[in-house]
């Protein structure tokens, strides 16, 4: 009996989990329709799929994730607007390289790769950090360089993960869309929770630890 009500809670629990999934995936589809407001939906995801300890987590993850989209609003949306200057290198370049419209040189591939290296760089650290701690938007960028060099192969690995719905996109075009239900509906709130998990290890050695009363 015991072990049967051990198992009911453990699929309880992951349908609870599931649950979530499906509504943040969800609310940040919905919130970043507008585009300008794409860093604020970011940041708010992964405010919620956080694993914090609060109890009050799960009683309303539509509440935590406007609270916490309304909180980082102005910085998310100011980093979102920085973060658009490597990112229009990174389009400019590519653009230039693939129709050829200069002669190719190695010093523009360095610069193309650069662009890149730099945008997805900051990508991954800056929206977790602006919903993890109260910074200002320069200096969560600074430290999103920062650590991104820092933990160079956690850095590797969100960035790929990060990735993985575009490469999909790009290399297993009918996969992707004869799967397009996953990827609306829960696949991105996943990625944002696997990132969180790896990147929660890196941040917990910047937070100070409380001291005992």
């Amino acid at each position: 009996m015991n072990h049967a009500t051990g198992q009911d809670s453990g699929i309880i629990s992951l349908l609870s989990d599931f649950a979530d999934l499906l509504i943040a995936n969800i609310l940040w589809l919905i919130t970043s329709i507008p585009l300008v407001t794409l860093g604020a939906s970011t940041a708010a995801l992964y405010s919620v799929m956080r694993s914090p300890s609060e109890k009050c987590y799960r009683s309303s993850i539509v509440l935590n994730f406007f609270a916490a989209f309304g909180k980082n609003f102005k910085k998310a949306t100011l980093a979102l607007l920085v973060l658009l200057i490597p990112g229009a290198l990174v389009l400019v370049n590519a653009f230039v390289l693939i129709f050829g419209l200069l002669e190719t040189s190695i010093v523009g591939y360095v610069i193309c790769g650069l662009s890149i290296l730099l945008f997805f760089f900051l990508w991954t650290y800056a929206f977790p950090l602006i919903a993890t701690f109260d910074n200002t938007v320069f200096k969560s960028l600074a430290n999103a360089l920062i650590l991104s060099v820092a933990h160079l192969p956690t850095t590797i690995v969100v960035t790929v993960l990060n990735l993985i719905p575009l490469l999909i996109l790009v290399f297993f075009t009918n996969f992707f869309f004869r799967t397009i239900i996953l990827w609306v509906f829960v696949a991105l709130a996943l990625i944002a929770k696997v990132n969180s998990l790896l990147l929660e290890r890196v941040f917990r050695r910047y937070i100070p630890a409380h001291p005992e009363p």
